[in-house]
């Protein structure tokens, strides 16, 4: 897998995450968005009207109370005041009734509203008749219907308490409903949040492992780059001492023609040897100038993969500015809402520190690809002002190849004519200070092409630092 797609994979792995964890808050929040509106719309009404028919049940019995006692001390006044009373709570109580019937409940509360309403009638019956009989027939007459009535009351207390538990127990569903959903909203925030963490892990490993390889490709063509130019040295050497040696073999011979002859003889080998070194230095300086040029496109490949990097990190840390502004204004809702919005907010709060934190790791991972993407550019200048020094070698060593190849054609022209031994003795004597001279050269671009390996050396050093796995450079070369 090439490090592009890699790059992608690494995308599509963080959106996906990130889009599994949005569509699920997303379920989360409608879900609690619907408790909310259940809240609002029923169990509130519920437990408001359940309260007012519990203080009409309550009213009811006060007012029969009342009127037995304005009845005893006959009251009259008091009893027409009962008699409009118990009418007006009967009808109140009926009215609350039949609102929290109105109402969608669970199946087990409707059925147990069923229940109250007989028990409601008959204790408003009740109630009618104990007012009516203290106002019309007397305490005496009325006191005989308490029973009945206080044996209703407690059966329709009954009822109601029963349907009073229902409602505060559907209305606890839906409290720990909510809290399920938050405990699930952070949950998978943070599950998300780990597998972002591991799987960007994964990929980066797998960059830096590329990354590796390519640096030990480039170290093995270094080192052979760093064999070449010991063996180029050792030639140039051998090449030295072989004019040398052809200097003090004209001295010697410079009265005998054999002596000549043998001279001529050393010189033309020495000119052959030099133009095949000349041909091996040729080829080495080949090989390590595409060598170079590998390792630049290398370098231009990393460069633009950390840019890309960098256009990546910055929308990861626009989409946590968007998420931390959703957060807030989800915060601000819930204070709206007031009490109960409370558990919203924490959600909300939860989300938007997730956030916060997001934009802070996507700045510090944005700081550290940017430091590596500038190291990146150093070793491509490197790298290229290495390509232009192996420029110059390889001309060096054409300029070299070019000279032997005027040694091996001078010495073919000393041997056609050996009767001018004077004009012969005299180029040979030449030949042998251009050779000595051509020794030196070649060992001066021995040396430059050694140099050239250690340079290249500390670039790969460079590569192993920005990939986290540095080596020692003397295992390099």
């Amino acid at each position: 897998m090439t490090l592009k797609q890699q790059m992608w994979l690494l995308v599509l792995g963080f959106t996906v995450i990130l889009m599994s964890v949005g569509i699920l808050s997303f379920v989360n929040s409608s879900t609690l968005m619907r408790n909310f509106d259940n809240v609002a719309q029923i169990q509130l009404p519920a437990v408001r009207y359940m309260t007012l028919a519990d203080m009409m049940h309550d009213g009811l019995r006060a007012v029969a109370r009342g009127a037995l006692l304005s009845a005893k001390i006959n009251d009259k006044p008091g009893l027409d005041e009962a008699q409009t009373e118990v009418k007006e709570m009967a009808g109140n109580f009926k009215t609350y009734i039949e609102k929290l019937t109105s109402l969608q409940l669970q199946s087990e509360t409707k059925a147990a509203l069923s229940s109250v309403m007989p028990a409601m009638n008959s204790y408003i019956e009740q109630s009618e008749t104990l007012v009516g009989l203290s106002a019309n027939q007397g305490f005496d007459v009325a006191i005989l219907k308490l029973p009945d009535f206080e044996k209703s009351f407690k059966v329709l207390e009954q009822e109601m308490e029963k349907l009073g538990e229902l409602i505060e127990k559907d209305a606890g569903a839906v409290h720990n409903s909510g809290a399920s959903l938050r405990t699930i909203n952070l949950t998978t925030a943070i599950v998300g949040a780990l597998l972002c963490v591991l799987f960007g892990a994964v990929i980066i490993h797998k960059l830096s492992q590329r990354i590796s390889e390519i640096a030990r490709g480039v170290q093995q063509t270094g080192g052979e780059l760093d064999e070449s130019s010991r063996a180029l040295t050792e030639t140039s050497t051998m090449l030295a001492s072989g004019a040398t040696q052809s200097a003090a073999s004209l001295e010697e011979t410079a009265a005998s023609l054999e002596d000549i002859t043998n001279a001529f003889k050393i010189t033309s080998n020495s000119a052959i040897s030099a133009a095949e070194v000349s041909g091996k230095t040729l080829q080495a300086s080949l090989k390590s100038t595409e060598a170079t040029q590998h390792l630049i496109q290398s370098m231009q490949s990393l460069e633009s993969s950390a840019t890309k990097m960098v256009d990546i990190i910055q929308a990861i840390d626009d989409i946590a500015f968007q998420t931390n502004l959703l957060a807030l204004n989800a915060s601000v809702e819930a204070a709206r809402a007031g009490e109960l919005g409370k558990g919203f907010a924490v959600v909300a709060e939860a989300v938007r520190s997730l956030s916060q934190r997001s934009a802070g790791s996507a700045k510090d991972i944005s700081q550290m690809i940017e430091s590596n993407r500038l190291q990146i550019i150093e070793g491509a200048r490197i790298a290229k002002e290495s390509e232009q020094f192996m420029s110059e070698v390889l001309e060096s060593v054409k300029k070299v190849s070019s000279i032997n190849a005027e040694i091996s054609e001078s010495s073919h022209q000393q041997s056609s004519s050996i009767q001018q031994i004077s004009l012969a003795f005299g180029k040979i004597d030449q030949t042998s200070q251009e050779n000595a001279k051509v020794a030196q050269v070649v060992s001066e671009m021995s040396e430059r092409i050694s140099q050239a390996s250690h340079n290249v050396g500390g670039i790969l050093q460079t590569l192993s630092k920005l990939t986290g796995k540095a080596e020692d450079q003397n295992s390099l070369l």
